[in-house]
């Protein structure tokens, strides 16, 4: 009965191992944009969820989630404001 009891015990635990192996996060490439001064750096181009919090004389209108798109252009970059999306953070 022990012995039942260890041997189901451990096909658990190495089940359990076994998921979570599987599922940790694969080391991904990361974009990259390469600068004219040669320096490397990071594309944050695309699509982000951006949260804004008004302040000072603005703070009335409180706060709120929105989608951002980035564009990265060698040095320079740019966001353009996407659509409103309802606040769930306040």
């Amino acid at each position: 009965m022990l012995r039942s009891k260890l041997f189901a015990a451990l096909v658990v635990a190495l089940f359990i191992f076994g998921i979570a192996i599987g599922g940790m996060a694969q080391s991904q490439k990361v974009k990259t944009v390469t600068l004219p001064s040669g320096e490397e750096v990071v594309d944050i181009s695309g699509l982000w969820d951006t949260q804004i919090e008004n302040y000072g004389s603005w703070s009335e209108y409180g706060k709120y989630s929105t989608v951002t798109e980035i564009i990265q252009d060698g040095s320079s970059f740019f966001g353009i404001k996407g659509y409103y999306l309802p606040c769930s953070w306040q």
